[in-house]
């Protein structure tokens, strides 16, 4: 049972003059090399074994259903459900894939990060690796902004001085499931309603270390507008490096920051998300 977490309805205003914003090193350029309308295809091996679907027919497959049933969801549907795998971490995947297949994620997300000049800082595995992520990635910009940013997260929050990245984390999967329930008429879009019901998927998705849900795949977008951040994941797929997700309903939890939490998402079998930033 989780703990009531409070959110504030808005940020008070800083009665004093506000310091000029630490910058980073590194500035983003939003990825825009891949074509909209190209599929996801990993550049698999030949498999030894021929009497089997391989994992690139069982992709094209998928995605050939889902082009199916874009031709009819709103614009913004269509986006996201085209990301659906690269933001799932769904435990109903297959998860039979050879060791090689992992060790080729593995490389391909490594070069990736490093194009990018990216450090990647990998959290446990167990159901709640996204959100672990953020807290690591809006922990590591609370010490870089301590006095603006980082208090306004304690205050949203409530955070203890000395919290936990377990009770973080806790923090930003309610929030999701608040702001689901709060703005179900925005989220649901998100959801094929003719198979699941959307307020159950939000109840299944208020337990710890639950994933295996479609709502999982719009936690960033939820998180992007909820703190008015900016959050881009480095991916191991192959023809879509780079997902760059931007807030799309401003939120008055927190004043409009330029914030950008970076996240690596290995594909392979269920998927893992892992923390990331830039390298200094």
């Amino acid at each position: 049972m989780y703990p009531n977490f409070h959110y504030t309805s808005s940020f008070p205003q800083q009665q004093q003059q506000q310091s000029q914003p630490i910058q980073w090193g590194y500035q983003p350029s939003f990825y825009n090399g891949y074509r909209a309308n190209a599929p996801i295809i990993l550049a698999q091996p030949v498999p030894v074994v021929q009497n089997y679907l391989t994992p690139l027919q069982q992709q094209q497959q998928q995605q050939h259903r889902i082009d199916t049933q874009l031709s009819s969801y709103p614009p913004s549907m269509k986006t996201y459900n085209r990301f659906r795998n690269a933001f799932s971490c769904s435990h109903q995947q297959d998860s039979n894939n050879s060791d090689d297949e992992y060790l080729y994620h593995e490389q391909q997300l490594n070069r990736n990060l490093t194009k990018h000049d990216i450090e990647r800082l990998p959290v446990k595995g167990d159901g709640n690796c996204l959100f672990y992520a953020l807290a690591e990635g809006l922990m590591y910009e609370m010490k870089v902004d301590p006095h603006e940013f980082g208090l306004q997260l304690q205050r949203l929050f409530r955070l203890s001085k000395n919290f936990r990245l377990v009770d973080f984390a806790d923090c930003l999967r309610q929030l999701c499931v608040d702001q689901w329930r709060l703005h179900e008429d925005y989220y649901s879009q998100f959801v094929d309603k003719e198979k699941v019901s959307f307020l159950k998927e939000v109840k299944k998705f208020s337990k710890n270390g639950v994933s295996d849900s479609t709502l999982g795949d719009i936690v960033p977008l939820t998180t992007a507008n909820a703190l008015n951040i900016n959050i881009t994941i480095f991916t191991s797929v192959l023809n879509l490096p780079r997902i760059d997700v931007k807030p799309e309903r401003k939120s008055n939890l927190l004043p409009l920051t330029q914030k950008t939490i970076y996240l690596a998402y290995n594909q392979h079998g269920i998927g893992h998300y892992d923390a990331a930033y830039p390298r200094t």
